[in-house]
């Protein structure tokens, strides 16, 4: 397992070319030093037994390094299935509207 600091990660579209999605995952060091591949996630099936029993997480990271999954993800075109923009995005639609609100209500009263 490799140990790293800070993760950036990079997800690539593997078969871009011919149009059928597959991607990879890449995680490296802030400093550019160690790079590794994220291996493929195996499924297994849970029985009435084994359902309930501890498990071990998926993957182990940090706020900042989920954040930064996150980030990339997003700058290889994947977006959440609910389209919830960022906070960056609501906070310019929201300074639009007030833009709006003013020139709909506080503009001057023109009379014919």
């Amino acid at each position: 397992m490799m140990h790293v600091r800070k993760l950036h990660f990079r997800v690539v579209d593997d078969f871009a070319s011919i149009g059928r999605p597959r991607f990879s995952m890449l995680a490296y060091e802030e400093d550019g030093g160690k790079i590794a591949k994220v291996l493929p996630v195996v499924y297994e099936l849970l029985t009435p037994e084994t359902e309930h029993a501890p498990c071990e997480p998926t993957m182990r990271f940090g706020e900042e390094d989920a954040r930064g999954l996150m980030d990339a993800l997003w700058a290889a075109g994947i977006r959440p299935s609910n389209e919830v923009g960022s906070e960056g995005e609501k906070a310019a639609l929201m300074a639009h509207l007030a833009d709006l609100r003013r020139l709909v209500f506080d503009a001057p009263k023109v009379t014919p």
